[in-house]
């Protein structure tokens, strides 16, 4: 691939397959390629990329899995059966074998610096049978495997669980698209129906919104921290039915926070923290001359550089960062600084929550004030422009003054004075009527 940095597979013997949720990168390359995968196809090209993945970090695991140069210019990728299958253990479904050979013939069109090109994925090892025993082992070409790796044009993240878990490879490529999508965007019907390879079916395009677009989302909408919205662009020009033709579709996308992994959650908010923001200048410099690296701050202290934040924006420092000096001079200055930051932080909140809790009281009983002011004027509108006998006034009295407060308190006993012009006996008539008093 003309352009691409050429990675040299080293022997890696990887097992990167915890149960635990992950975010993995894909190229954009690969995620607005062109191609027909099943189901069961995508899910193992899902699985290839998460090895590849593991590859990029360095790790060396289990023995169970390997990437290793071939020696006809290929990558041998072995796998366990299980891990293209979990839900069935150790035995692999018919539908994943059959995957299996379906993706030797199948090709993956990409654009790369302009051109248009395409590659198989994967091919059997030439000495060996592609499924042996409770392993798979194939080739990925050389092509395939840089194209795996081709990041220039950006990449996408996007949670590796959830995206295993759909039943439509349709709604696989609309998450794959939209995961982490901020902005709307937008794609001519042709471009879309190319992409999923299907340009030669749904001659009518809204059988295609309806079959593909509006199913995928039902499943997004169900099961993925991204979905979206979409509205239709139409030509200008009407066609002979009267209708306008469909030209584009722009996708609004709509995170669901419920569905995201919490873990996964809070390293993206790490990741997208920016200390420059989140601290002064002098925190900042403080932290790094104690000898602090930004990821740490980011990830081990960053509920301590959140709280400084909050701090910041309330226009509130903490007094350690002034005592710069005298902390340098003790043991451990690091630990001495976060344990004293955590300190003055707690006991900020305590002050802060006291000080909110004060206002509440105080708007709670200006709350109170008011009402019990109005209530003593409607008390005295009563005993004395009415005729209410003291009894009924006794008996009903919160009832009355409830009612009267619903209709508006005091501005609608004096319209009914108004329109009465001050007489107690049309003015009870009045209020009886109303149904304010009763008796």
């Amino acid at each position: 691939m003309s352009g691409t940095v050429i990675h040299k597979p080293p022997n890696l013997s990887i097992n990167p397959f915890s149960t635990s949720s992950k975010d993995i990168i894909q190229s954009y390359i690969v995620t607005t390629a062109r191609y027909d995968f099943s189901v069961h196809e995508k899910r193992i090209l899902y699985r290839i990329i998460e090895c590849l993945q593991y590859q990029l970090k360095g790790k060396h695991l289990d023995k169970n899995f390997m990437i290793s140069p071939d020696l006809y210019g290929m990558v041998r990728v072995t796998l366990p059966l299980s891990y293209l299958n979990p839900k069935k253990g150790k035995h692999i479904s018919e539908d994943v074998k059959e995957a299996l050979k379906t993706l030797q013939k199948k090709m993956i069109q990409y654009e790369d610096n302009g051109q248009c090109k395409e590659v198989k994925l994967i091919e059997p090892p030439i000495e060996q049978p592609l499924i042996l025993g409770r392993e798979v082992s194939f080739l990925l070409h050389q092509d395939a495997y840089e194209l795996l790796l081709n990041f220039p044009k950006g990449f996408k993240r996007y949670e590796l669980k959830t995206a295993m878990e759909f039943n439509s490879v349709y709604a696989m490529r609309f998450y794959e698209l939209l995961s982490g999508q901020k902005k709307p965007l937008t794609y001519s019907t042709e471009k879309l129906k190319t992409m999923l390879k299907l340009e030669n079916k749904y001659r009518d395009i809204r059988t295609f919104i309806s079959r593909i677009i509006d199913h995928s989302k039902k499943e997004l909408d169900q099961k993925s921290p991204y979905t979206f919205t979409y509205e239709l662009e139409h030509e200008k020009e009407r066609n002979q039915k009267g209708r306008k033709k469909i030209s584009n579709i722009k996708f609004i996308p709509i995170y669901q926070p419920e569905h995201r992994n919490t873990d996964l959650a809070l390293q993206e908010e790490q990741r997208s923290l920016d200390l420059s923001v989140a601290l002064r200048p002098k925190e900042l410099n403080i932290f790094l001359e104690l000898g602090f690296s930004e990821n740490e701050l980011k990830t081990r202290h960053f509920v301590v550089i959140q709280d400084l934040h909050k701090a910041k924006e309330m226009d509130f420092r903490f007094p350690i960062f002034d005592m710069i000096d005298y902390v340098k001079k003790k043991e451990n200055p690091r630990i001495y600084l976060i344990t004293t930051l955590k300190n003055q932080i707690k006991e900020w909140k305590k002050k802060f929550q006291e000080q909110e809790e004060n206002k509440l009281s105080e708007a709670a009983m200006k709350v109170k004030k008011e009402r019990q002011r109005k209530q003593d004027k409607i008390i005295a509108f009563l005993q004395n422009c009415t005729t209410i006998p003291n009894s009924t006034f006794e008996n009903e009295r919160e009832q009355i003054i409830e009612r009267i407060h619903d209709k508006g308190g005091i501005l609608y006993l004096r319209k009914i004075y108004a329109a009465c012009n001050g007489d107690k006996d049309r003015i009870m008539k009045k209020l009886m009527d109303n149904k304010i008093i009763t008796k």
